[in-house]
């Protein structure tokens, strides 16, 4: 026994020594806020969660990979034009002695942009290249985008029910005629009076082409201006008007043609500095873009549930959580077995002499972890009295009572293993089926000198069942009465007494007998008891100044593949697992 003491080692010191039943809970517990959530705890949430969100990163990249498929290309074509106002001539009617050539402000500039984006200008470019036939501006030719604004729309501008009637359906041409509007796209370069028009088309030479059509067709309509200007004037001569005539024709060909006068047009007063050219590349939708965003996107939205998840989780999950909500130690982690079937209804158990079958094993390691905490709380008695209660059933109870009593035997003391469990005896059932007398028989017995006969395990260790084989225990029986305490104290002069006690949900028998034993160790289930159980339990057994050694904290998953939180074990089957 030395040498496994020597070796083993408390898996989480308490910073305050075990206090007894007496004491306040509320002196127990640690100085530190429970409310601060170290960069650990964020670190272990998000390790704990960390197929989720994957997950969550994974589908929105999916979605994003969705459209990209099926929104077909667009390329994006722009002109540059600089907006230069006629001078006047110095011979002008209206010239004085001091006028200087005339200049553009802001806002003028800025008035020119709408003027390439009216309804004239674009109306002309539709109409020459007869554009209202066009597969691109058909709904059929349209993205996902495109189909997905014009929902939007609809239902924000959509009339009420009473005038939805009134409203004509509009034609395909006006259809297409918007469509390819909300193509064009006009802004002004910096504070400069250079404009930039650009076209997004889902061909290539369409682009560029449309682009010089809008400008050709801007450059025309100022021309335009000038000629009816020129035709009202006086100031103008017959031939003035003719070359006018003639770069307005000039323009109206580059519209057809869908490129930009290569001459001189010296009535507009904007120029052509920047052709448009065929786009080398799609400009619409941005993979790149729109892939970062879809992951970015993912992994908020995964951060976002791990966070809620953390916080309206009350499970326990590691000895700092017992800690602090406990105020207490936790003697030790008990894994859950690894290796085995991964499918529900095959879980890897733990065997109720796990320390025999397997030493080597990480559970028997965590068990004679465990062991020596348990021993150390209370190192004043030869024999000890400890007992193993749970908040609620299949957390681990018997299982960790069985191989704990299999461990103080091996040390070499005499041990009696009791099953309390008077009305659910699993552990009975799985260690003497055939038992003819058990605890119900004899604490129902009128004469205390009634001997009853363990059931030998080894030989070091003994059992008593709880009920004799195929009887049912009497209801009115329980475990703080006066012929348990005489039990206790009988067994106790020459040998250690382990009992299994029910959970603290179910019965108040482990408060009836918590104030005759050396101390009460709690066992709870990681990821399934609350701490909102554990609180509840410690003060049920300290209303009876019950003595609690400590926590063990059952089935963790610490170290193993599977981080999933421990399900509840619904197929209990007593013989290998509790």
């Amino acid at each position: 026994m030395n040498q496994h003491n020597a070796l083993a080692r408390p898996s989480w010191p308490s910073p305050h020594p075990i206090t007894d039943g007496a004491d306040d809970p509320a002196s127990a517990r640690p100085a530190e806020d429970a409310s601060l959530v170290s960069v650990r705890d964020m670190l272990a949430v998000l390790h704990a969660n960390r197929r989720m969100l994957a997950l969550w990163v994974l589908l929105c990249l999916a979605l994003a990979g969705a459209y990209l498929y099926s929104t077909p290309p667009e390329y994006l074509a722009s002109t540059q034009i600089i907006l230069e106002p006629r001078r006047q001539f110095a011979g002008a009617q209206d010239a004085g002695p001091g006028s200087y050539p005339p200049t553009l402000d802001s806002a003028q500039a800025e008035s020119q942009i709408q003027v390439v984006k009216s309804e004239r200008i674009l109306r002309f470019v539709f109409t020459t290249l007869d554009l209202a036939h066009t597969p691109e501006f058909s709904t059929h030719g349209r993205g996902v985008r495109d189909w997905l604004r014009d929902r939007l729309s609809g239902l924000i501008s959509s009339p009420s029910r009473e005038a939805a009637p009134a409203l004509a359906p509009l034609s395909e041409e006006a259809r297409a005629f918007q469509a390819f509007s909300d193509r064009v796209s006009v802004r002004r370069i910096g504070q400069s009076y250079v404009l930039e028009i650009s076209y997004r088309s889902l061909e290539r030479q369409q682009a560029a082409k449309l682009a010089n059509s809008i400008t050709a067709a801007y450059i025309r309509d100022q021309i335009e201006l000038k000629a009816s200007a020129a035709q009202r004037g006086s100031e103008y001569l017959q031939g003035r008007i003719t070359d006018v005539q003639a770069e307005q024709a000039a323009a109206a060909e580059a519209v057809r043609l869908g490129t930009v006068p290569d001459m001189r047009l010296p009535a507009s007063d904007a120029r052509v500095i920047s052709a448009a050219l065929e786009p080398l590349g799609k400009a619409y939708p941005q993979t790149m873009l729109v892939l970062g965003f879809a992951a970015v996107a993912g992994l908020l939205i995964g951060l976002s549930i791990a966070a809620i998840r953390y916080g309206l989780d009350r499970t326990l999950h590691s000895p700092k959580d017992v800690w602090r909500s406990a105020g207490m130690a936790c003697l030790g982690l008990i894994p859950r077995r690894s290796g085995g079937s991964r499918r529900r209804l095959q879980r890897p158990l733990i065997a109720l002499d796990e320390i025999l079958i397997h030493p080597d094993s990480k559970v028997s390691a965590a068990l004679r972890v465990s062991r020596t905490a348990i021993l150390a709380a209370n190192p004043t008695s030869r024999h000890h009295a400890i007992g193993f209660v749970a908040w609620s059933h299949r957390e681990g109870t018997s299982t960790i009572a069985s191989n704990f009593a299999h461990l103080v035997a091996a040390a070499g003391d005499r041990v009696t293993l009791i099953d309390g469990h008077l009305h659910q005896p699993g552990l009975s059932q799985a260690l003497a089926p055939h038992a003819e007398s058990g605890l119900n028989e004899l604490l129902s017995c009128d004469s205390t000198k009634t001997e009853l006969q363990p059931v030998p395990l080894s030989e070091a260790l003994s059992f008593v069942p709880a009920v004799r084989s195929g009887t049912t225990s009497d209801q009115n029986i329980y475990l703080g009465s006066p012929e348990m305490q005489i039990i206790l104290v009988a067994m106790r002069q020459e040998r250690s007494v382990i009992i299994d006690l029910p959970p603290l949900s179910v019965s108040s028998d482990a408060q009836a007998i918590g104030p005759h034993l050396d101390g009460l160790v709690l066992v709870i289930e990681a990821h399934r008891t609350t701490s909102d159980e554990v609180a509840m339990a410690v003060t049920a057994l300290r209303s009876t100044k019950t003595r609690i050694l400590g926590i063990i904290l059952n089935k963790t998953t610490a170290g193993q593949p599977d981080t999933r939180a421990a399900g509840r074990n619904r197929w209990d089957r007593f013989r290998r697992h509790d």
